[in-house]
């Protein structure tokens, strides 16, 4: 049978350091970088602050300056500190290089690994079960776990059953804990985060469309048409979109396993090895994989439930065993893909999208029409920000009409600002050859449009230096200066 498809990547990525000096957010700041400060530190450090990427996403978050110092009779060394990557960091291409080249380019004296989540999302295991009926088989008896240790369950009871989504195995300070869990449902049920939903489209696991339904307010009781994302299966998008009743959700199941520092102190594989948490181990993503199925055969080890002759249950290792994971075909399961910029709207986004749109159509809403087309407008706008997901296609082709209107109207107004910055007017105010009302429009939007033009060439500017900064950034690592020494083993012995 043909391995089905997974999208592997790290979770959870936090490392124990020591700083070369005193580094506080102020001295990122003094850097260049972006800086998001909390006023507040953790249990263990008095100071915590995120650093951003250019495009203003977060990229990694400090942790440091310890209360307790063991010069003080403490714990932690002076300059101690925890780092730990951003989640949509870790679904880059390539996290361990980019959390290496920062503490090398700063200096700080990497300790060890605090914390290491590794994940695997798929549809089905290897050998087709559905992870959803692995969990209620266990529930049932079914199915037995070599290396039993304490589980949490949640589901729901309906009708005709329970209905589990997750369950996990160890308590909240084991070293290794093994969950596995609804990923879909986690992301509608707390925070929908469009760059692991990008990772399992580019996987080819699902795709996203775009579905339209009915909404009914519970106050008023009033009913209106609304659009959102839902994930379906793949190959079954459509560009326009379609009632909710008609597509094929899927649910993308995540088996995770959570590895903290003092795991590699006693967890031995197959009775031969303890495992490793260093940061190769999980350099790249084949790395990853591997890591994950060795981890796979000693935390996901089940057995059919089996008895003899006297209804007796057998010992589990004499058992049939149920292989879930197949090491074949492994080179089909990555491809290096760009993180998507973009991110699913907010809850108080989705709130003002709806009630922008709403004010657009109410009549009860006594405003002015103009003001009306400005908030159908300003609704388009955010939707296009997050994709046109969440904004129906009628109420696009409605906020389209009305804008062409707007274009006609603004047309006459746009010849005037290209005559202006042409400065073909020069002369005639020279010779004194302008209409007066030409004279009067003139004096009074010269100040706007002079900030009209400066504006736009800053905005021209930094994206000039935003394409210079990634040529050169392209140039040192393609030159070799910025390819880790495994990228330029493979490379440059390749033939050309």
């Amino acid at each position: 049978m043909k391995p089905a498809i997974k999208c592997v990547n790290l979770d959870w990525l936090e490392v124990f350091c020591l700083e070369p000096a005193d580094m506080p957010a102020q001295y990122f700041q003094n850097l260049g970088w972006q800086v998001n400060v909390r006023e507040y530190g953790t249990p263990l450090y008095r100071e915590m602050f995120t650093l951003l990427t250019e495009h203003g996403k977060p990229f990694l978050e400090i942790r440091r300056n310890p209360y307790s110092l063991k010069e003080n009779g403490g714990i932690f060394e002076k300059g101690a500190c925890h780092i730990r990557l951003s989640n949509r960091t870790l679904y880059k291409y390539n996290p361990i290089q980019l959390l290496q080249g920062f503490l090398d380019k700063y200096g700080y004296q990497l300790k060890g690994i605090t914390r290491i989540d590794v994940a695997c999302d798929q549809l089905v295991f290897d050998n087709g079960m559905d992870p959803q009926q692995l969990i209620a088989d266990y529930m049932s008896g079914a199915i037995l776990k070599n290396r039993n240790s304490r589980i949490n369950v949640h589901g729901t009871e309906k009708a005709n059953g329970r209905n589990w989504n997750s369950i996990k195995w160890g308590s909240a300070s084991s070293p290794l804990s093994t969950k596995i869990y609804d990923k879909t449902l986690e992301l509608k049920e707390s925070s929908d985060k469009l760059y692991i939903k990008d990772s399992w489209v580019k996987a080819g696991l699902c795709d996203l469309q775009k579905v339209v339904y009915t909404y009914k307010d519970k106050k008023t009781g009033i009913e209106e048409k609304r659009s959102k994302m839902v994930i379906v299966k793949a190959g079954t998008k459509t560009e326009e979109e379609r009632p909710i009743e008609e597509v094929e959700e899927v649910k993308i199941w995540r088996v995770e396993f959570s590895i903290k520092s003092e795991a590699r102190h006693w967890i031995t594989i197959d009775n031969q090895h303890t495992l490793s948490i260093s940061l190769t181990k999980f350099q790249t993503r084949e790395r990853c994989l591997l890591m994950f199925l060795l981890l796979s055969k000693w935390c996901m080890n089940f057995v059919k439930a089996e008895y003899n002759k006297d209804d007796i249950l057998i010992r589990k290792d004499r058992c049939t065993p149920i292989i879930l994971y197949s090491e074949k075909n492994l080179e089909q399961t990555f491809k290096p893909h760009r993180v998507t910029e973009n991110e699913d709207p907010t809850r108080t986004e989705k709130i003002i999208y709806n009630r922008l749109v709403r004010m657009s159509q109410d009549k009860s809403y006594r405003i002015p029409d103009d003001v009306r087309t400005m908030c159908l407008k300003l609704a388009t706008s955010l939707s296009q920000s997050h994709g046109n997901y969440y904004i129906t296609d009628e109420q696009m082709k409605r906020a389209k009409k009305l804008s062409d209107e707007m274009k006609e109207i603004n047309d006459a107004e746009l010849l005037a600002l290209d005559t202006f910055e042409g400065l073909d007017w020069i002369e005639k105010w020279q010779n004194k050859t302008l209409t007066e009302k030409e004279r009067v429009y003139i004096q009074r939007h010269k100040k706007e449009y002079i900030a009209i033009f400066i504006k736009r060439a800053k905005t021209n500017f930094q994206k000039a230096q935003t394409e210079l900064q990634r040529a050169r950034a392209e140039i040192d690592f393609w030159s070799g200066k910025t390819m880790s020494p495994i990228e330029k083993e493979i490379l440059y012995e390749l033939p050309f």
